[in-house]
């Protein structure tokens, strides 16, 4: 059945799809799981690979295949048959030690799947207190790892195995000649320079017209989105493969034992973990037909120079102003970012905005107002806020009241005028960089404000820094850099202990991939700002407001004075899609975004911030070549950091991807050098490894010396 979910655009039909998933999936049993004990599995492995070549190569160490297995058979092994879930491909069972038996016709292909598989077990280090970076670097690296090795340095080690290979071209074949054999031989570098070549793949413009490096691009990008949906998990996951490899040592019985209780607990539908497996399903099975079909990733320079010949257009008939902030805008546009945050509007926004327009009657929302009907209609509204998102934010609860507002910004500029009001000594504090519309108002209105780098050492002397009263502003995740700031718990109960008012803006929930939470129960939280501007790119429609633990009279008359159309699409779209859907989703097209930045400028990179919509890199003010690019620092000497907004990129990326997809779906003919692929059973997931220079070894642990890992 084919999984089309992910690509409806009626959300209605998704969900019927989604359902018709759901319940393929409940005929699904778990499959039985086969235990082989450590004194045995060694002898097992070597009777599963079915070719010579790898079968002499698993019976000595020295080799690639040979080591891993000697790697592997150091711990008991747990093997399964296919799950017949649709979602089954999708499930990284190696993760946790379980090898899943597939049949391949070829026999060398079902070798290089099995040492594949191996690697995957063998090289990945368990810590249950690994940082999201850290995890999801060793989850993406292992992936390469994997397929570095069963793809491209098994064909050095084994010369031989290449031509029995029923594969027309794979990527090694560009290095299988005399001179490179030779440098593999000889020269100790080699390896490395092969291994860092391979992972910058993913790390380039889309290679549109490579199939096969277009794969493995494309695969990065589902490895990053497997981490994002996998980190809500990952602790107990760690943990638990920590304390087997531990336990497994002394008492492996019991470690068996255990570790088989565990997955009962954790599998479904035969899928260990089914709904974040599911999840990545739908997103990344058949959303990667939509991604490979895309003929405008692969020619980014294209769409940069729509971008500047839509803006010179607009100038020449006067629409926008034109002068130095004009050119300043241009030289942003070619790099493919901008300085200020609006909106990145997505097509399924389009869709949902156009329904509503098109589908409201007047008469539902607007007439009979002498019966005061439409006082209460936004009580739905923060009803669907709520709901959206339950699953980051802990704590809403306790504000009992709210207001709409025209976006967050309104909202946060009638609660500080109330707090300059009612206190004319009060102090607003806040960390450089963080949201500049703050300095508008209070500047405006004559409120005292006080910047402080946002460091430890500003946390530890919070109570020297300001007196109880005194408000502090923060955005979680923060504007300053784009990321859900760590000390953000910490800081919350430095400020508690001041006596300090705290005003939170969540303006950027519903923009970040992974798994987080903010707590909003601290009980100095006075206000609670919210707005779907950057999760939905409805900047325009002016959609948002405040939670609120007492009414506040200066905005009680935005009963009357709110947008109801407005109100209904912001309740449309939090219904359509969850609080992680979207930037799941498009997570691909800020990476496309962040590479071809890097790309334009080598001595300068940035990294993807957790929020889609931006990149990050922490750098000192003036220290960037032109003074647009320096323009877009922002924090405190140390502590400054240079946040691009990525989305004029990505709005032409993702509206190229839906229409090269719309044409698809109506019969268009496919690019021709993309008729051959196939997904692999290593959509799984994700995973890491760093090669060592000074052997063909590749080793697998050298940036995380505390993890545990098998020995």
């Amino acid at each position: 059945m084919p999984v089309l979910s992910c690509l409806c655009k009626s959300r209605y039909i998704s969900i019927l799809l989604g359902l018709l998933i759901l319940m393929e999936g409940l005929f699904a049993e778990n499959p039985p799981i086969h235990i082989i004990a450590q004194k045995d599995v060694r002898a097992f492995l070597l009777s599963q690979f079915r070719t010579p070549e790898m079968r002499a190569a698993a019976e000595k160490p020295g080799n690639w295949v040979g080591d891993i297995v000697e790697e592997i058979s150091k711990y008991p092994l747990f093997t399964s048959k296919p799950s017949t879930h649709p979602a089954s491909p999708a499930n990284f069972t190696p993760y946790f030690r379980i090898l899943t038996e597939r049949n391949y016709a070829d026999p060398l292909r079902g070798d290089l799947y099995i040492l594949h598989e191996l690697v995957h077990m063998g090289k990945m280090p368990y810590d249950p207190n690994f940082t999201y970076e850290e995890w999801a670097y060793k989850l993406i690296e292992n992936e390469k790892l994997a397929s570095f090795v069963s793809e491209v340095l098994i064909h050095f080690q084994l010369p031989g195995i290449r031509a029995k290979l029923d594969i027309p071209v794979i990527w090694a074949d560009q290095f299988l000649d005399g001179y490179n054999r030779e440098s593999y031989e000889k020269d100790p570098g080699f390896v490395e320079f092969l291994y860092q070549k391979f992972k910058s793949i993913g790390k380039g413009r889309f290679p549109k017209d490579d199939p096969i490096e277009a794969r493995s691009w494309i695969y990065d990008r589902s490895n990053e989105v497997y981490a994002s949906i996998f980190w809500e998990y990952a602790p107990e996951i760690e943990a638990h493969m920590a304390s087997f490899y531990k336990l497994a040592k002394t008492e492996p019985d019991r470690a068996i034992k255990e570790h088989l209780e565990w997955i009962a607990k954790v599998q479904a539908d035969g899928l260990i973990y089914p709904d974040p497996t599911i999840e990545h399903f739908n997103l990344y099975g058949e959303k990667l037909q939509l991604l490979r079909y895309n003929l405008s990733l692969g020619n980014v320079p294209t769409e940069i120079e729509r971008m500047l010949l839509r803006l010179d257009s607009l100038a020449e008939r006067e629409m926008i102003a034109e002068g130095a902030g004009l050119q300043s805008k241009r030289n942003l546009l070619g790099l493919g970012i901008a300085k200020v945050v609006y909106a990145l509007p997505f097509p399924e926004t389009r869709d949902i905005t156009e329904r509503v327009w098109n589908t409201t009657k007047f008469d539902d929302l607007f007439s009979e107002p002498y019966t005061s009907r439409q006082d209460g209609m936004h009580l739905s509204f923060e009803n669907s806020y709520r709901n959206w998102s339950a699953p980051v934010l802990k704590g809403l609860d306790q504000f009992k009241h709210s207001h709409p507002a025209a976006g967050s910004a309104e909202a946060i500029k009638d609660v500080l005028s109330v707090l300059n009001g009612n206190n004319r000594d009060i102090t607003l504090h806040m960390f450089e960089g963080d949201y500049e519309g703050i300095t508008a108002y209070a500047t405006a209105m004559g409120l005292k404000i006080v910047k402080h780098p946002r460091t430890d050492e500003t946390i530890k002397n919070l109570s020297k820094l300001m007196k109880k009263g005194d408000a502090f502003y923060i955005s979680q995740p923060s504007a300053i850099d784009g990321n859900v700031w760590p000390e953000y718990d910490r800081f919350m109960k430095a400020t508690q202990k001041v006596g300090a008012r705290v005003l939170v803006d969540l303006a950027y929930v519903g923009t970040v991939a992974r798994g987080y939470n903010i707590d909003v129960s601290y009980s100095n939280i006075e206000a609670v700002f919210f707005s779907l501007s950057k999760a939905f790119g409805v900047y325009y429609q002016r959609i948002g407001g405040v939670f609120v633990k007492e009414p506040i009279k200066l905005l009680q008359g935005n009963v009357w004075t709110k947008n109801l159309i407005s109100l209904k699409i912001g309740m449309e779209l939090m219904d359509s899609h969850g609080v992680y859907e979207l930037p799941r989703t498009y997570q691909w097209a800020q990476n496309v975004a962040i590479n071809h930045f890097n790309l334009s400028h080598p001595k300068f990179s940035i990294k993807p911030s957790d929020v889609i919509l931006l990149g990050f890199s922490q750098i000192d003010h003036g220290a960037l070549p032109t003074p647009e690019l320096n323009s877009i620092v922002r924090g405190s000497p140390g502590v400054s950091y240079f946040r691009p907004n990525l989305t004029p990129l990505m709005i032409q990326l993702v509206e190229g991807a839906q229409h090269e997809w719309a044409l698809e779906k109506k019969g268009g003919k496919r690019p021709s050098n993309m008729d051959s692929w196939s997904c692999r059973s290593s959509l799984k997931g994700a995973a890491g490894g760093v090669v060592n220079t000074a052997t063909s070894n590749v080793r697998a642990y050298g940036r995380y010396p505390g993890a545990a890992r098998p020995q």
